[in-house]
């Protein structure tokens, strides 16, 4: 689907979309474009005029990018516990 037919038919709902859930609705519309492969950078400039969406996509960058940061400690703390031993393999 073309992203600037998916802009033309938010601009359409959004405004029947009751106060407040405008930014629900926005990251549900970000993660149903992410999931379908679209890149949040190209998102964010085909939705550039709308502020739910930049903050969305904003939002969806932010929480992958801590993602990433959050499994790389993991595996470094991972990499940390393994220790080699050479006295234990001499038991054997």
């Amino acid at each position: 689907m073309n992203l600037n037919l998916v802009s033309e038919m938010w601009d359409i709902l959004k405004p029947s979309i009751q106060v407040g859930d405008v930014n629900d609705a926005a990251e549900s519309l970000v993660n149903y474009l992410v999931d379908n492969d679209y890149d949040p950078q190209e998102i964010k400039r085909t939705f550039k005029g709308d502020s739910s969406i930049q903050k969305a996509v904003g939002y969806f960058i932010e929480s992958t990018s801590d993602s990433f940061e959050e499994d790389f400690d993991d595996y470094e703390e991972d990499l940390d516990d393994y220790s080699y031993n050479d006295d234990e393999d001499e038991d054997c």
